[in-house]
């Protein structure tokens, strides 16, 4: 992580944790380790909707606490999935690196074993 400083990033950025995956053909794919917040956030909608559908007056009391459940194992588990639908496709864990987005993980790792495409 040499070539990360603050010339190249802006305030609010941090460095994130990503897993590497290469397809025989030479495709590389980035995917973020951790929470997804996008996830959470459609989850969340998605439950929310579906409360309402079927008559959120049943579930007035424990509505919130089943989206936020919903929400938070979506957004634990979407990364996690994305990354073994990878495997599934023939791609193979290379490596997890630490960068700023996963554009500048995948050119990390292009840069560091010299087949920059």
């Amino acid at each position: 992580m040499g070539n990360m400083n603050k010339n190249n990033t802006s305030n609010k950025s941090k460095v994130r944790t990503y897993q590497i995956y290469r397809h025989p053909s030479g495709n590389i794919r980035a995917v973020k380790v951790g929470f997804s917040w996008s996830a959470a956030i459609v989850a969340s909608i998605i439950c929310f909707t579906i409360l309402v559908i079927i008559g959120y007056d049943k579930f007035i009391g424990v509505a919130p606490i089943i989206i936020a459940i919903v929400a938070f194992a979506f957004g634990m588990a979407v990364n996690n999935i994305f990354g073994d639908s990878l495997i599934a496709k023939s791609y193979i864990k290379v490596n997890s690196i630490e960068a700023y987005s996963k554009e500048q993980a995948v050119c990390f790792l292009c840069s560091k074993d010299g087949d920059i495409k």
